[in-house]
């Protein structure tokens, strides 16, 4: 993550971003991330979603430091925990602070 970092670093304008993390090489202490990186992103979206905490906090701190963020979309491919957990999941995200005021979240189910 420390490279993902220092490559977002250098293109603050960046608005779109593929990160695909895998749970077993991710470490909340690793991610060090700042406003510069979120402010810009227009899009985000999280693939293969199943209400894992640590992409909820990333999804917190998006939320939070994204200016200039139009859409969030959580896209489950579990079926199971799509019925189970996603309304939770967006009840909790809902009342996450939110820097854009006008930032649209879809939660949809992929099969």
């Amino acid at each position: 993550m420390n490279v993902v970092i220092r490559i977002l670093r250098c293109c603050p304008n960046l608005e779109s971003f593929y990160l695909i993390i895998e749970e077993k090489i991710f470490k909340p202490q690793v991610w060090e991330l700042d406003e510069v990186l979120a402010c810009h992103l227009k899009r985000v979206e999280f693939l293969e979603f199943n209400g894992e905490k640590r992409k909820v906090d990333m999804a917190r701190f998006l939320l939070g430091h994204g200016n200039e963020l139009e859409k969030m979309v959580f896209s489950w491919r579990d079926e199971v925990n799509y019925h189970e957990k996603s309304t939770e999941t967006m009840k909790e995200v809902l009342k996450f602070d939110k820097a854009s005021s006008t930032v649209k979240l879809v939660t949809l189910l992929h099969g």
